[in-house]
């Protein structure tokens, strides 16, 4: 049997199906085509409305800014059309105005103008009179043909007011430069308030329609051909993908039917033939599905509103947080530009107030002195609880409804607090409040770091002070033998003048029975590597010491008696050193530190919206190896601060049993052996308990370092030398000892023995600068092992 008999399934199907796909087809076509005229409508009409926007901004200009800005300048009497006429500004520029790829028509016209070239045409005129009979009328739009092509065409009535009148009324009032340029007769005698002109803006969409119908056609024809594909394939494929699996889609219905009542329902409707079985069956599994539905819909709907309400918090917050970032780089920046701590704290009242909306922000000093900020300057200074400094030494921040107390802590101290107060309630994010934690602690470092630089400032002028103050000439010269600098003593002893230093080197005569160090013309030579020579002269024995600086290309002279040449020399290298290195640890812990308090300010509030274990434990890492950068930084700061306090005293063999006790713990830990011996009787010395404490503590961790578990012995003593006035402290350990190349530069700063990565070299250089700023000495020798032998006055 054919399956295409009429009244079967497949006839049917095929017949609906192919007046379906006609219907739909002939319907979408000719929706498209519509849909893309109301488009193109549309797009046009909004590029006229935005011509007319633009026309209007123009004469608007004009007439309120410019004219008015011109009579005040040239008087009433004067009138320049090029700048005062608002239609012949706007229509210049639109005549130079063009839209990219379209061209469009624009006039500005009037029955009887001025200028012949915008006299109004038939068209026009026609609109003139629809806009005269029909006066409530503001606009017309439509399709009109322009040229034997159609635009689509926006136009508007014009009529004369009161200012326009001036030129456009009567002759003998009109200006003379516009007479002098139009005559008298055209352009005139217009009527206040009548509608004598028009705006007319045209676009062209003959071109776009033909493009439209065009498009409608092609789509037409390609749903036909796609519908003819698809009957034929319908026709081959029916049979054996319809019909054949009529039946096995109700065995699948009937097989998952699980619980009884489903297994009901398919009895029930198990009575027809297949379409009438399967359609039954879809219904009720239609039921069922739009009861399941409408509970993913009802579930739907709250979590779209939830989505919406986290989107719109988590905007905001992103917004927060960039204006955040802002904020703590505006405060890296001030920290480079700023170099008192008023001007630090002003700039930084007035980030923190303008990013965070307050009514006033004051910062209280924790000094006796508690003096106090305010932002703005004329606005009256926050009240502070009675118990604030209670919240310094707790390190806590309060959160009130109005007002919020940020304590200015760094780890060590306390420098003030902030109090923000607010005319409402903020209503602050504990971000926020994370946020204001962490500025008052970076404004905390960043006091402290201009506290460094003060400090640092402070040692300079001490030390100029001292280079002045040496007894003996010292000299710093250039390449090419002109002296730098020169301390007092040198120019005494040259007579060279108080403030100026002479232009070449008068020291030959000093040097002539040193051939060696002069150069053929006898100026002085650059030695290639430090030297120091001794000679006589007038019954005096002198020592020159020149030290090169080959990286500035300059070198030292130090001229001297040689009573204490080694010792002297020695400590003049080492304070130089220090100094320098002093002032790099400061300024590199001024640059550091600042970003290592915000990496570490942000790993804390990654660490609280990070949603991953993966992300903790990175950040983690980072935290890590933020806080090893910070102790280093710490350590550096520490270098550049060490400071004697003449007034301290402390009992040295007491100091020594509580250190004992302490490295005892640690020796064990690693199978070492530590023996301490001291007098019993209390010997008070001229240090500070903690100098002598820092002192051991980095030798002591030194020698723990060098030794091995197995054999390994660490012997410190202190031995009471009263004829001599001084204390004598030895540390002695068996292990390798020190390089004999390394000796002479053991104390300098950053000079290590140990591996990368497991120290800074600063332990020692620390270790000599508290002996020497304490007036003692430290000595260091290879006995099978390292001794360090250090001499305090007691």
């Amino acid at each position: 049997m054919s399956p295409f008999t009429k009244n079967t399934l497949q006839t049917k199907f095929i017949f609906w199906l192919i007046v379906s796909m006609l219907c739909v087809g002939t319907f979408l076509s000719t929706a498209l085509y519509f849909n893309m005229r109301n488009i193109l409508f549309t797009e046009v009409k909004d590029k006229t409305h935005l011509l007319f926007a633009q026309v209007d901004s123009i004469q608007n200009y004009v007439r309120t800014i410019l004219r008015p800005s011109m009579y005040q300048l040239l008087g009433t009497d004067r009138f320049i059309l090029e700048s005062m006429s608002s239609s012949f500004v706007s229509k210049q520029i639109m005549e130079d105005l063009k839209f990219p790829k379209q061209n469009y028509h624009y006039r500005r016209v009037a029955i009887n103008a001025r200028n012949p070239k915008f006299e109004a045409n038939e068209l026009e005129q026609e609109f003139i009179e629809y806009f005269r009979k029909t006066p409530n009328k503001k606009i017309w739009e439509g399709i009109r043909k322009i040229r034997g092509e159609d635009y689509y065409i926006t136009t508007r009535p014009v009529r004369f007011e009161k200012p326009c009148m001036r030129c456009h009324g009567s002759p003998q009032q009109a200006p003379v430069e516009v007479i002098a340029k139009y005559g008298s007769t055209r352009g005139f005698n217009y009527l206040e308030g009548k509608i004598s002109g028009l705006d007319l803006v045209g676009i062209p969409i003959q071109v776009s329609f033909l493009r439209i119908k065009e498009a409608a056609i092609s789509y037409a024809i390609m749903a036909l051909g796609g519908a003819l594909f698809f009957f034929g394939m319908i026709s081959v494929l029916f049979n054996r993908l319809v019909v054949h699996n009529l039946r096995r889609v109700l065995d699948i219905f009937h097989g998952e039917a699980n619980d009884t009542q489903e297994k009901k329902i398919f009895e029930k409707i198990h009575t027809g033939d297949e379409i009438h079985e399967i359609f039954h069956a879809t219904e009720e599994l239609g039921t069922h599905l739009k009861e399941a539905r409408n509970k993913l819909e009802q579930y739907a709907e709250n979590l779209e509103h939830m989505v919406a309400e986290r989107t719109k918090d988590l905007q905001q917050e992103t917004r927060e947080r960039q204006l955040d970032v802002h904020l703590f780089v505006d405060m890296l920046n001030q920290l480079n530009t700023t170099s008192s701590r008023p001007e630090l704290l002003d700039q930084t009242l007035a980030l923190m107030g303008t990013r965070f909306e307050v009514s006033s922000i004051t910062y209280v000093c924790a000094a006796a002195s508690q003096r106090s900020y305010t932002w703005p300057p004329t606005a009256t200074p926050c009240s502070l609880p009675d118990n604030w400094t209670s919240l310094l030494v707790d390190k806590r921040a309060v959160f009130d409804t109005r007002r919020a107390l940020i304590p200015v802590i760094t780890q060590d101290t306390a420098w003030g607090i902030l109090c923000l107060h607010w005319g409402h309630d903020p209503g602050m994010s504990m971000q926020t409040r994370q946020v204001l934690t962490a500025l008052g602690q970076q404004l905390a470092l960043a006091i402290e770091n201009l506290q460094a630089l003060d400090d640092l400032l402070h040692q300079r002028n001490i030390l100029q002070s001292v280079f002045d103050g040496i007894s003996d000439p010292l000299l710093l010269l250039d390449g090419t033998g002109q002296v730098i600098i020169a301390n007092a003593a040198a120019r005494s002893n040259f007579s060279w003048p108080e403030n100026r230093v002479p232009t070449a080197i008068p020291l030959p005569s000093i040097l002539e029975s040193h051939p060696a160090m002069l150069s053929e013309d006898g100026n002085l030579q650059t030695a290639p590597q430090p030297g120091s020579h001794e000679f006589h002269m007038h019954n005096r024995h002198f020592m020159v010491t020149i030290y090169p600086l080959r990286q500035s290309d300059r070198m030292a002279i130090y001229v001297r008696d040689n009573t204490s040449e080694k010792k002297m020399i020695t400590r003049m290298q080492q304070s130089e050193k220090m100094i320098a290195m002093g002032k790099f640890a400061a300024g590199l812990a001024h640059e550091i530190n600042n970003p290592l308090g915000i990496i570490l300010c942000y790993t804390e509030l990654l660490r609280i919206s990070a949603k991953s274990q993966q992300a903790i434990d990175d950040l983690t890492i980072i935290e890590k190896h933020a806080r090893q950068a910070q102790n280093v930084v710490q350590d550096l700061l520490n270098f550049a601060h060490i400071k004697k306090n003449p007034d301290v005293r402390c009992d040295l063999f007491a100091t020594l049993a509580g250190l004992h006790q302490v490295f005892k713990v640690q020796a064990e830990a690693k199978h070492i052996q530590l023996h301490m011996s001291s007098a019993e009787t209390p010997v008070t010395i001229k240090v500070s308990s903690r100098d002598i404490e820092h002192i051991l503590t980095n030798l002591f961790v030194n020698a723990l370092d060098a030794l091995s578990a197995e054999d390994g012995r660490i012997d410190i003593t202190a031995e009471v030398e009263k004829d001599s006035g001084v204390v004598v402290l030895t540390v002695r350990d068996n292990g390798p000892g020190i390089p004999e190349k390394d000796l002479p530069n053991i104390f300098d700063p950053f000079y290590t023995t140990k591996d990368v990565g497991q120290g800074t070299g600063l332990g020692l250089a620390v270790v000599y600068n508290l002996v020497q700023d304490n007036d003692g000495d430290i000595n260091v020798y290879n006995d099978n092992g390292a001794v360090f032998e250090i001499t305090l006055p007691l």
